[in-house]
């Protein structure tokens, strides 16, 4: 009886929390009966907005596999399918998240190689003040992703295309606030003096190796945090799988089912781990949002009178 009861006291504490939870997304107002495909489609324009570099169908494919995973490996060691739903959406938060921090450090890189072509196109333009052919040296001896995009520039060029027009759609993919700054010299450089654009781009360039540095250091405080984050998830399904199965694996698969084995098949089991696989999804989602405030990575929206500005990818 005190077993039982011991039991039921510590289950509470999770169920309550997770059958509000469950409660609270069963109560919400119903949509339309094609209110499927409009989630979909929804969830679709948040991910792009968000401008994770892998591509929706590949996300949901490798979500997908992760989430079997996790299911699989979490239901091996409770032994109850109670958990099965959650942990394999699970792996979508998880998959998600890393994508997350994959964007970022690829935001960090491009940045800090940005920083490195400004040099290039200074160097260039001492000896020849001409933007087209700054461009055109700094694409020369850039690579990866700012290599890319400065050939993208100088390709637009020669087929005649406006500075602005060839600008406008690299702006538009990066959605970076350095890249805006520099582009906008690069528009109006044809006004400026040679001497200013040379303090313009030298200023933007000690500007973004300033950020680099600092959101260097955020992102290594976030990826700590998150190692803590997932054994704080993790930690007690690999205590609970160890408490079902150890006494299996010291005393034989002939003896009957543990204490611990009884009580994940029971009743009030299924609900400790049903409600302890919802915790454990909301749990991270939100511990990751709370890590992640204050990162801004792309344009901020202006602020409409009477109504919110739309979320930005890394916010």
């Amino acid at each position: 009886m005190d077993y039982w009861l011991m039991w039921g006291l510590a289950g509470s504490a999770l169920v309550g929390p997770g059958l509000w939870m469950i409660w609270n997304t069963l109560m919400r107002p119903r949509s339309a009966p094609h209110a499927e495909y409009v989630e979909v489609e929804k969830y679709q324009r948040q991910y792009e907005r968000a401008r994770i570099l892998l591509p929706w169908g590949v996300y949901l494919t490798r979500s997908a596999l992760y989430g079997a995973l996790f299911a699989i490996a979490c239901y091996l060691g409770v032994m109850n399918a109670v958990v099965l739903p959650e942990m394999f959406i699970f792996g979508f938060i998880y998959v998600y998240c890393a994508e997350e921090d994959r964007r970022d450090h690829f935001t960090m890189d491009y940045s800090r190689d940005l920083a490195q072509s400004i040099s290039y196109m200074m160097n260039a333009f001492q000896g020849k003040e001409s933007i087209d052919n700054s461009v055109r040296v700094a694409a020369q001896y850039s690579t990866g992703a700012v290599g890319e995009d400065l050939n993208a520039i100088m390709a637009a060029r020669e087929a005649n295309l406006r500075r602005a027009q060839a600008l406008a759609p690299i702006a538009e993919k990066r959605n970076s606030l350095y890249l805006d700054g520099f582009f906008e010299t690069l528009r109006v450089a044809d006004r400026m003096k040679g001497v200013d654009v040379m303090n313009v781009l030298d200023g933007q360039s000690k500007v973004m190796l300033d950020g680099i540095k600092a959101f260097k250091k955020h992102l290594i405080a976030v990826e700590n945090t998150r190692k803590e984050v997932r054994w704080a998830i993790f930690g007690p399904w690999l205590i609970a799988g160890a408490a079902r199965w150890l006494p299996t694996l010291v005393s034989g698969p002939s003896v009957p089912l543990s204490e611990v084995a009884a009580f994940y098949t029971s009743f009030i089991g299924t609900l400790f781990l049903g409600a302890a696989s919802v915790i454990s999804c909301v749990g991270y989602w939100q511990m990751t949002r709370t890590m992640r405030s204050g990162i801004v990575l792309g344009r901020i929206p202006v602020r409409k009178r009477g109504q919110d500005a739309a979320p930005t990818g890394g916010q």
